[in-house]
């Protein structure tokens, strides 16, 4: 069944507990008694709310709504996902915060306590469930068997070549982010390149206002994981770390739209791992609403 944000909705579904820990954080409402209030019907904070200004309210609708979104069965398996690869070889202490958090009443508090006690974690966390919530693949078999090259100089390079196809193709993508992130076995990348700039009409502190951004591209393109059991040629780049997402660059300006689940299983022969020629055929979904931007792998023009 869909799920439709509000304040409102969110606020009748977090036990008061949690949401006096978000606001105080915030340093709001700390003349609000939330132990006083009815669980599922806080109508003192609904109050206060409505008279929060835009400048105030605008960055909490954001978190509440990413909040809300990671509140279900998909969201707390992508929190697991994340909190395995944080507590690494520690097995008690995945445990110990899986036991945690099952315990809790509620999806909803399980991330409520994530972002508010595991911050570090959240992010990948809401990466893996945008993956999850993609609703179309396009894959690409029969590749060799490579290690995912995630090295600063590799995920560099294919930030280039992403943003050379759509700046040749569609004239847009002058700038591009990738960050990298291990999900059990498997590798993910997220590409963020910049869209067209476009104008949206917001309303700021109660004024009509027009403003000009530059966006996301307009759709989301995926290359799928493999297993990381799968072995390849050696790594030629010196700080390589082969099969793990040792480095996560930041990209907060940005939406998960584009590379949102890959495996960097490319030919031999490449100085970085990434693709050089059509030929090879590199193993590659795409969801690009409708759009095939690669005719048969990565473009020709990517060749670097």
């Amino acid at each position: 069944m869909t799920r439709h944000y509000s304040i409102n909705n969110l606020s009748r579904q977090m036990p008061n507990a949690l949401l006096a820990r978000y606001f105080q954080m915030h340093g709001l409402f700390g003349d609000l008694d939330f132990a006083e209030m009815n669980e599922g019907t806080p109508d003192a904070l609904f109050e206060a709310w409505r008279d929060l200004s835009d400048t105030q309210r605008n960055p909490l609708e954001a978190e509440l709504r990413q909040i809300f979104d990671m509140s279900c069965e998909k969201g707390w398996l992508a929190i697991l996902d994340e909190a395995r690869w944080q507590c690494g070889a520690d097995s008690e202490a995945f445990a110990s915060f899986s036991d945690q958090l099952s315990a809790l009443s509620s999806h909803y508090a399980r991330a409520m306590i994530t972002f508010l006690d595991y911050g570090p974690w959240w992010k990948g966390a809401t990466r893996f469930y945008h993956a999850d919530m993609l609703s179309y693949w396009r894959k690409r078999r029969n590749l060799p068997r490579q290690q995912a090259a995630v090295d600063t100089a590799s995920l560099r390079e294919l930030a280039n070549l992403i943003s050379h196809y759509f700046r040749h193709a569609e004239g847009r993508g002058q700038h591009c982010v990738v960050e990298p992130y291990r999900r059990n076995d498997l590798d993910y990348f997220f590409a963020f390149p910049e869209d067209h700039s476009q104008q949206a009409a917001e309303w700021v502190n109660g004024e009509f206002h027009p403003l000009y951004r530059h966006q996301r591209t307009g759709g989301d393109w995926t290359p799928m994981g493999t297993p990381s059991s799968w072995t390849g040629p050696a790594a030629t780049t010196a700080d390589r770390v082969p099969g793990s997402s040792a480095r996560r660059m930041a990209a907060d300006d940005g939406w998960p739209c584009s590379i949102s689940a890959a495996r960097a299983s490319l030919p031999a022969g490449t100085a970085t791992g990434w693709l050089m020629t059509v030929s090879a055929k590199p193993t590659m979904t795409a969801r690009c609403g409708g759009r095939r931007p690669f005719a048969d792998g990565w473009a020709g023009s990517l060749a670097s």
